[in-house]
This record gives C-alpha cells, structure tokens and sequence, in this order.
C-alpha cells in the first residue's frame, strides 16, 4: 500500500513532520512502513498491507491520513464535497436511467448502486497535476475520464467505472436499465484487458437489460467489460459507484483469476454511505463544475449498521496495564476516539460510542481497547507481569485419556485429521444411521444447532459446527481422490449452544469420530472393517460394556465411489464410562476353538445373533468373534448371507472335544430353530 505525503497534506494542512518522521509514527501504532522513496516532488511511504485486510478504509489516502492525524494528534479536514442538490438549483433523479438491485436473499450482495448520466464529455489527456498524482500512488494515466475515476478511488477508497454511455442498448423509449444480477451459468464476457470469462452462476455481474434480454456488461466489483470501453470518440458518460459484497467480489476474482485495484478495496469491506459523495466529486471533475449537464441515479437497500459499545475509562485503563503507569484519562480517551472517527458520548467515567461506518471491524469493546492502545502508543505501556499464586500442576485426566485414544488408534493404523472448526452453509446433515432402510438426514438437519459467524471469514466458513461428521464426509471424498481405501480419526471441540448461548469452558463438547473408506468390495467388509476399529478401540479404553452395541453411521459421498462409515461419540461421555482395568492371571490351560458356519437370512441383525451364540454357550464362551461375512448372487437373490463365527472356549483346565461338541451342537441347534439356519 502507497501513502503520498503530498496527497494526505491535503486533508492535514498542519503536517510539518518529515517523511521518515511520519513512517516511525506509522510503524509503531498502525503497521510497518518497508520504504520511503522519493517520487519527483512528492515523498512516498510502501506500508506493509498484511496486517491491514480488515481495514477497508485504509485503502484510500482519505483514510490514511485520517489515521496519520489520529496518530500524530494533528487536525483532520474532510474534502469539500458538491453535492449535486448544492448546486446551480435543484437537480432532477435521472428518469432515463433505471437500476435494478438483487432482491433477499440476494441483497447484500450489492446494498447500493449510484450512477451518474454525463452529457458533452470531451474524452483527452489529464492535466499535469493529475498524472502526477497518479505516478506517485504507482497507477499509469489513460485518459481524462478514466484516470478522473483512479484518482478518486486512490484518494477515497471507493471504486469508480465508466461506461461509454453510447454503447449501451436502451429500450425504445429512451431508458437505460441497468441490472445487477447474478450470471446465468455459461454466460461469456470480454473485460478490459481482453481476458474471455465463462462465467458462473455466483458471479455477480452489471447488466444491461432490453426488454427481456440482459447482457452482462462487467465483472461486478473486478472490472469492466470491454463493450461499453471509454474511448477518445466518447461523448456520453454512465458513471457507476456501488458497493458489493466483498465475499462475492473475492469468490469471483479468484475463481477467474482476475484481480485489480477495485477488487483488492472491495474485498476488504468499504463503507456503504460513500458512494454519492465520491460519485459528486467524479462529476465535478469530468463537467468542470456545470451540473447541468448531469443527471443520476441512487439505489440503497443498506444493511450494513454500525456497531454501538459501552465502556468505562478505569476498564480501559486496566485492560491495557498497570493503572499507575498508564496517563490515560476520560478526555484523553474520548479525544482519541474522536479522531478516529468515532460519534463518543460521555457521561463520567461510562463511554457510548457509535463506530463510524467506515470501521466494520469495530464490534465489541476489545475492538475499541486495541484503538485506544495504539493510539496512545503501545511503547508507552510498562510490560508488567501478572501476581498469580502458584499451584503445584496436577495430572489432566482428560488430557491423558485424549492421548490413549491417539495411541490406540494411531497402532490400528488410522490416521488423524485436523480440520476446521467452520463449515459451510450446507456443509451438515450429510449423514445417516445405519437401519434397515438408513433414511439420509435432510441437509440442515445439524444446522439447527450449528451457530452462524457473523464475520464470516468466507461463505465456506460461515458456521461453527455442532458435529465433527460434515468435516468427516468432506475429508472422505477429498482423500477418496487419491486412495482406494483408508481409515481417519478426528478429536476436536465442537459448538453447542445451550439455551441460545455459548458456554466456552473446559466442558465445551470434545468429540472423537472415526471414519473408514473403501472404493470397491462389499459394503459389509467396510461395515465389520470400522466396527472392528470400534470394539478394539472400547475395549482398550475400558468402556467396551456401554459402547461395545454402538451402530456406525454412512457417509453421504455423493458422486464419489465407494462407501465410508463413521463413527461419533463424546470424548467426556467415553471418560465417564471408562472402567478401571483388572488384571486376572494368564491361563494354565490353552485355549480351544470351534469355528461355526451357516447360512441365515439377513433380516436377522449379526449383533442379536452373537448375543444369542453367547447367551446359549454361557460360561466356557470367553471370545466371540466374526470371522467370516460372505454373499454370493444366489445368497443375494434369496436375502441370505453365509457368516462363521470363532468360539474361543477357556477353562482352568484342558478342555477335550467331548466337551466342547454338546456346546457346539446346541447353539447349532439354536441357530437352526430360532434364526432358520442352514449349517454349513
């Protein structure tokens, strides 16, 4: 980012500090000044720009130099506006020109839209002054009419575009309409630099609508098209100053690649209630002050409002350090804040404020806190150290079970994700449990307790999810991409308001989720691959007798080969649930083992049919396991599938097959009776 000295000395007529002065002030209360240059007569600051992508009002010499005043305690002059009904009488709302703005749910993607029709320009070279000024702030001159629309954007912050008025269509009755709208998908434009777009529909684009045909005419908040260009032969003028949404404007400019100094202020968020006041001073410039000549348009469905915050000076004071080291008082405080910009009452020691509209980023009393502090100037605080009393550190239960879980898992070969806590709009409801005839959950479904961001960091970020399993699914047919077959875990808190609000403390809900992946093979084969995880896993942990029944759920892929199934349970509820491990002497005797086969329909759920094996065989049945799940097309036809199950049998002493064979016998006589079992 360029600051010009010679440009913010117009909004601070008191500035006698050198360059190198004004770039340490700068450095120590905004952000770091990597350059200071000589550009002919004027003096040049490059500001490193990182640290400043919330502040869409510093994107204008307008905005720097109210910081500068803010910072340096100089007097900050507003520039003199000519407003339009300020001027050689009343002048008339355009009725040739119409605008048409996108409706709810659409609406804050362009909250207004101001145009300005002017008539006789004469399209030439800038004056000397104004390329100056322009090569100070690294923009090349084109012409009097498009360089009038840069020098504004430089100095206000507030994107401008012209249009060649003449190369618009109209309707027969002389109207222009033009419409911001959302593309239709495939819909093609040609910008200014002769890029061909395909567009999408979640661009956002200026149209020109006849009749019922509308033609897109610019990438809305990116650039313009190249069929309605400014050229030497133009006469007739549409100037346009809006304000998009600045998610829309970054989602468009990255998915086509295009990027300019329009969309690198756009995506930062500027103020909503600029955009007449630079339209004015863009027709001052081009008219040459002859308002006759002039007619326009304003449409404004802002949402945007500005935020109010309560404070207390002791609270301010204390928050930034040690009150006896800090020389902040109430009018100090309410000085400062008015030089930013800030509408501060005072009433004793309490502060209302209202944050200017061109301060988003001001929402809540730390907003304010950080203000106050770096105006005042963080070196100025003494660091102090905090008095706490020291408590010898005791074992975190918790920790340390979240770390056998890892173990566990990690030796079962699974590996961890760690994904974000955010998620999109429809980014829930993509799972369901496994039944009979698994019914999908509608999407939304989690989202009735997922809370939404208010600023959202992008719309694929815009919730804070209540489930770990949409970031599972996602994760699943991302990895889906490159492996035929894989198992992920994931340990991480998730958001659950409780009656409206956020509880943020140690018992913030703490989930594990599990997820296996197959391309190919039966469905069943992942099913028993991810249960066996499971059963493992409880058991291990010492919570096998509440959990060991849990179903696993599916995973929603949509187009993506294979199936996944996962599983999702409370980190607290498993700790809760643990039991303490007892050790029992290894057996004398061996084990013995009878592996048994049959055929069974498969309306009879495995888990019931193991329970009844280990209810019939009682108390020399030490391990159940299934060894064996197959289903051939004939098996299929019929609704049968063929299952072996291993008998693990342990006895203080050896146990013979006389012994064994009655056991066996019964629960084979069981199957066949109760389950219509075919032996095998």
């Amino acid at each position: 980012m360029l600051l010009s000295i010679n440009w913010i000395k117009e909004f601070i007529a008191d500035l006698d500090e050198t360059p190198s002065e004004i770039a340490h002030h700068l450095s120590n209360s905004l952000a770091e000044v990597e350059e200071v240059r000589n550009v002919g007569t004027d003096h040049v600051l490059e500001i490193e720009n990182k640290a400043l992508s919330h502040r869409g009002d510093l994107f204008g010499q307008r905005g720097l130099a109210r910081e500068v005043a803010a910072i340096m305690g100089k007097s900050f002059a507003e520039p003199a506006i000519r407003r339009l009904n300020d001027v050689s009488g009343t002048i008339p709302t355009a009725n040739v020109v119409t605008v048409t703005l996108p409706k709810y749910p659409d609406a804050k993607l362009c909250q207004r839209y101001s145009a300005v029709v002017v008539n006789d320009v004469k399209v030439g070279t800038s004056p000397g002054w104004l390329q100056t000024s322009l090569h100070s702030v690294g923009l090349r001159p084109i012409n009097n009419v498009v360089d009038v629309t840069n020098y504004l954007m430089m100095k206000w912050g507030q994107p401008l575009h012209a249009f060649d008025l003449d190369l618009l269509e109209r309707e027969k009755d002389g109207t222009l309409n033009i419409e911001v709208r959302l593309a239709n998908e495939g819909e093609q434009l040609t910008l200014l630099d002769d890029t061909e777009l395909t567009l999408t529909d979640s661009d956002l684009v200026i149209a020109n609508r006849v009749g019922d045909t509308s033609t897109p005419i610019a990438l809305a908040g990116v650039m313009g098209g190249k069929s309605a260009v400014i050229t030497d032969k133009t006469k007739n003028v549409l100037l346009e100053s809006a304000n998009f949404d600045m998610f829309s404007v970054r989602a468009s400019s990255r998915r086509h690649g295009v990027r300019s100094e329009a969309s690198l202020r756009f995506e930062k968020g500027i103020d909503p209630y600029m955009t007449l006041d630079v339209l004015n001073n863009a027709m001052v410039m081009i008219t040459g002050q002859q308002p006759q000549k002039v007619q326009y348009v304003d449409e404004n469905q802002i949402i945007y409002k500005p935020a109010t915050v309560n404070l207390n000076t002791d609270a301010i004071v204390s928050y930034l350090g040690d009150p006896e080291t800090i020389d902040l008082d109430a009018a100090q405080i309410t000085a400062t804040l008015e030089r930013l910009g800030f509408d501060v009452k005072v009433t004793g020691k309490d502060i209302e404020l209202t944050a200017p509209t061109f301060r988003k980023d001001v929402r809540i009393k730390e907003d304010v806190y950080e203000e106050i502090g770096r105006i005042y100037d963080y070196n100025k605080i003494t660091p102090t150290l905090p008095m706490r009393t020291l408590k010898p550190p005791t074992e975190n239960t918790a920790w340390r079970f979240v770390g056998s879980i890892r173990d566990v898992l990690t030796r079962m070969g699974l590996d961890e994700v760690i994904t974000y806590s955010f998620i999109q709009e429809d980014g829930a409801g993509l799972v369901s449990r496994i039944e009979d005839n698994a019914v999908k959950l509608r999407k939304g479904d989690f989202q009735t307790k997922d809370v939404h961001v208010v600023n959202t960091l992008s719309p694929e970020m815009s919730y804070m999810r209540s489930s770990l399993l949409p970031s599972m699914q996602a994760t699943v047919v991302e990895n889906a991409k490159r492996f035929s077959e894989f198992s992920v875990f994931e340990i991480s808190r998730v958001t659950i308001p409780q009656d409206g609000k956020i509880n943020i403390d140690e018992q913030e809900p703490y989930m594990l989720s599990i997820s296996h992946y197959a391309s190919s093979g039966a469905p069943t084969n992942a099913l028993m691959h991810i249960k066996a995880i499971w059963v493992r896993l409880i058991n291990e942990l010492g919570c096998g007798a509440d959990y060991e029944k849990l179903q696993p759920l599916t995973l929603d892929l949509g187009d993506t080969r294979g199936v996944a199934f996962a599983y999702e349970v409370s980190i607290w509820d498993l700790l809760a649930k643990r039991q303490p491990k007892t050790f029992t002497p290894i057996p004398v005797a061996p084990s013995a083992y009878q592996d048994v086969s049959f055929i069974v329909n498969t309306e009879h759920p495995i888990g019931e049919i193991v329970d009844a094996v280990k209810q019939k065989a009682r108390v020399l049945l030490k391990q159940t396991e299934i060894l064996d799940i197959y289903q051939s097309k004939e098996l299929k036809g019929e609704g049968k599938h063929s299952l072996t199950l291993r008998l693990t049998f342990q006895d203080e002493r050896s146990l013979a097959d006389s012994e064994l064979n009655p056991v066996r016998q019964g629960i084979e006589a069981m199957l066949v009776n109760d389950y219509d079992a075919t032996i095998r």
